[in-house]
């Protein structure tokens, strides 16, 4: 009974060990002088989780990150392709309607957040008018925070490609940001529990990789289809063998 509570207590003290990792590695800036400044973190983050971190689930299945994108809002960066949430942690897992992100963290007034609760609460189980709640809120309490000089952030990095670490052929490899990305990393099987985190390679990957425009994105938002942020290289891959 004591060896299984010590091995416990060393695999929490190590996971915690990982979370402030993740939390160092992911952290930008809240506000910025020039776009320069957060171009050159994303390119620090991207090429390190390309080739030196992994998505582990359940503290056994490992899966390489092969296709990122990233998206990050807050001051001297208003990216408006960015999809605004709530989500306060950093370097955790998010399912949205495009996709699966790693959370950037975010940042708003208390008062402002409670408004927003109070109107979900009275949208119950409807999930349209809940995300429609959301952006209208969230654009106007933006707008209110930032005209009083107020610090609002967030942000995610969104999944668009993995591959299965193991030693079977053929490799699981999964180019698709949306069904097929959420049905492998969030199906419990017969594990009474799911727990996703990022985890360093004990061996740090060869390959060769690259960065280009994000897929797409200002399909998601046409009224920004001239912005300078469409040509940005916010998109990191790891190149075809």
């Amino acid at each position: 009974m004591r060896s299984k509570v010590i091995k416990y207590l060393l695999k929490f003290l190590k996971l915690m060990a990982d979370t402030k990792q993740v939390k160092k590695l992911l952290k930008l800036p809240e506000s910025v002088n020039s776009h320069k400044e957060i171009q050159d973190r994303f390119d620090d983050i991207g090429k390190e989780l390309l080739l030196n971190w992994c998505i582990e689930k359940n503290g056994v299945q490992k899966y390489y990150i092969n296709d990122i994108e990233f998206y990050y809002y807050c001051k001297g960066h208003e990216d408006p392709f960015v999809y605004r949430h709530l989500h306060e942690g950093i370097g955790r897992f998010r399912i949205h309607n495009v996709g699966i992100d790693i959370t950037l963290g975010s940042k708003w007034g208390d008062r402002e957040r409670k408004d927003i609760y109070d109107e979900l609460n009275l949208c119950g189980n409807n999930p349209y008018l809940c995300e429609k709640v959301i952006k209208e809120q969230l654009i106007n309490i933006r707008n209110t925070i930032e005209n009083n000089n107020q610090i609002v952030k967030y942000g995610g990095i969104l999944i668009r490609g993995i591959e299965e670490i193991t030693n079977v052929e053929p490799k699981l490899k999964i180019n698709s940001r949306t069904n097929p990305m959420i049905d492998e990393l969030f199906y419990m099987g017969d594990s009474p529990s799911l727990l996703l985190n990022l985890k360093k390679l004990s061996k740090p990957r060869t390959n060769k990789w690259g960065k280009a425009e994000r897929i797409r994105v200002s399909a998601k938002n046409p009224q920004y289809r001239n912005s300078v942020f469409t040509t940005y290289k916010y998109r990191y891959f790891i190149q075809p063998n």
